[in-house]
């Protein structure tokens, strides 16, 4: 095994006929001829001692050691793509653009937060390129199913979510914790108390947002068998897409809901006697930034981040873990079991 002997022109052949499945192909992709591209693929393979691919199957597939290989070979390209972007961006000056998808239950939030750094016209050289020190967006809302596929394809550079799950192309960085928070209608007997728990909520008297949207798994995750109570017991069944309809139908119809602490400052339900808090351990979702590991302009993600996290009220920005750890209790979205 020669491992340091392997280019990275190999790796990128490599990685174009996964892509294609097809020698031709993936030769007319990187612009070289077939039996070029055939050779340096017989080198590589030779250097490794294993085969990447299986070529009786057609279309040719990766073997199960190939499949793991390609992976690191994609992590070493992207990182190799990247130090054109680190050596010419600054930390001060971050350029460029970045297409950021961002999730329905956060958008409303991060936004309104974004919207007075990068809200006003950049100004451009006569070329048409952004002036140096300048960094522009492309937000897109998106739910987390669709936001994860687009990122790993990199159609987006980054993803803002809630929760995150382990994967090996993955870079996550903490952006901040919210609470969870009950909205109870005005005469329901919860008003009452101080401090709730999971236990008092009944999950037939629960409104949640409907299935694809992270905050509604979590919710649920709190409300143990809310779809089924809610199936048999409740007349009316509906699945709200936004914070602003589950408020409207606890107005309505009763019961509660549960909203995230942000929501409910940009709407001044806090000091609402119908807002209730948790008792500790309290729940709490984290949202992270997601990116490629190695991905171009390290230093314009990292630029949106610090923006973000610096916007935020002091409560919600992240803390040693070992220091929130006995007050709250992250609610997952993804299961790492």
């Amino acid at each position: 095994m020669s491992i340091d002997a392997v280019t990275l022109t190999q790796m990128r052949y490599a990685l174009a006929l996964q892509e294609t499945r097809s020698f031709s192909n993936a030769a007319r992709m990187c612009h070289v001829t077939q039996s070029t591209l055939s050779i340096q693929m017989q080198k590589m393979e030779e250097l490794l001692g294993v085969a990447l691919f299986d070529r009786i199957k057609k279309p040719i597939q990766p073997t199960a050691t190939g499949e793991s290989l390609l992976t690191i070979f994609r992590q070493i390209i992207a990182a190799t793509d990247a130090i054109p972007a680190v050596i010419t961006q600054s930390t001060q000056n971050p350029t460029g653009h970045l297409r950021i998808g961002i999730i329905p239950t956060v958008a409303p939030a991060l936004t309104a937060t974004l919207a007075l750094p990068f809200g006003h016209q950049a100004t451009t050289s006569p070329a048409g390129d952004v002036a140096p020190g300048t960094l522009s967006l492309s937000l897109e809302e998106t739910q987390t199913g669709s936001l994860l596929e687009r990122l790993e394809r990199n159609d987006l550079d980054g993803g803002i979510l809630a929760d995150t799950p382990q994967a090996a192309w993955m870079h996550a960085t903490l952006l901040y914790e919210e609470e969870f928070l009950v909205y109870l209608h005005p005469q329901h007997p919860l008003v009452s108390k101080d401090l709730l728990t999971p236990e008092d909520l009944d999950p037939q008297e629960v409104w949640i947002l409907k299935e694809g949207h992270c905050f509604g798994t979590q919710s649920m995750g709190l409300c143990a068998a809310v779809r089924q109570t809610q199936a048999t017991t409740r007349r009316l069944s509906f699945s709200a897409g936004s914070f602003d309809t589950l408020v409207d139908l606890v107005h309505a119809a009763g019961g509660f809901t549960l909203l995230p602490w942000l929501y409910c400052r940009r709407h001044n339900l806090l000091q609402k006697p119908q807002t209730k808090v948790f008792a500790s351990p309290r729940p709490v979702r984290q949202i992270y930034y997601v990116r490629h590991y190695g991905s171009g302009n390290q230093n314009a993600h990292e630029h949106l981040c610090r923006i973000i996290q610096e916007s935020l009220p002091v409560n919600l920005r992240p803390t040693p873990t070992s220091a929130v750890a006995a007050e709250t209790k992250v609610v997952p979205v993804f299961n790492t079991d």
